[in-house]
């Protein structure tokens, strides 16, 4: 009899331990909050040809042990791929679990940005303007912009296309495209 209490109190520990294992596993998983809030100016930027490496490094500093064990395990656990990053500017203001932080950059959902637009006497001011405000460099912008048949599909011409522009404070998207960017000053 002593030998099957024996038994019982080994399977009852070794229980205990496996389900206190398991809660470990889903704590580090799922609700270890283990990467750090951004600042209040702060904020975590995604490029364009980023894959899920690149992502990896770039919030390396702001997570912590436990979550740079787990986030590569989330990854599995979810199926997150190199085609799930969104790119984009995103922020978050409390720490965030490894799934929170997945879930936020495969959902796109990003922190939209203040580009105020002053009156600019050149093309070239205003690709200037939005080189410095958004994810693409200044070219990208320029190049569109001088594109003649880009102002004729809007009803203007290569020299009254900057007036299409008008001086304001649009709420966009750090990503914002050239194509989307004149789409949204033809409003």
């Amino acid at each position: 009899m002593s030998s099957t209490k024996s038994i019982r109190r080994v399977l009852t520990v070794i229980f205990a331990v496996s389900l206190l294992g398991l809660f470990f596993v889903y704590y580090a998983l799922i609700l270890h909050k283990g990467i750090d809030a951004c600042l209040k100016e702060e904020y975590f930027y995604v490029r364009l040809n980023d894959g899920r490496k690149e992502l990896f490094q770039n919030i390396e500093s702001k997570s912590d042990f436990i979550t740079s064990i787990s986030l590569p395990l989330v990854v599995k656990l979810i199926r997150f791929s190199d085609q799930n990053v969104k790119n984009g500017r995103y922020q978050w203001t409390r720490p965030i679990s490894a799934l929170g932080f997945l879930r936020l950059i495969r959902s796109g959902q990003q922190e939209p940005l203040n580009f105020v637009l002053f009156h600019g006497e050149s093309i070239e001011d205003m690709a200037g303007m939005a080189g410095r405000f958004f994810e693409q460099d200044s070219l990208s912008y320029l190049y569109y912009f001088l594109d003649p048949s880009i102002a004729r599909s809007y009803g203007y011409n290569s020299d009254d296309f900057l007036t299409m522009f008008i001086p304001n404070t649009y709420e966009m998207y750090w990503n914002t495209t050239p194509e989307s960017f004149v789409k949204r000053m033809h409003r």
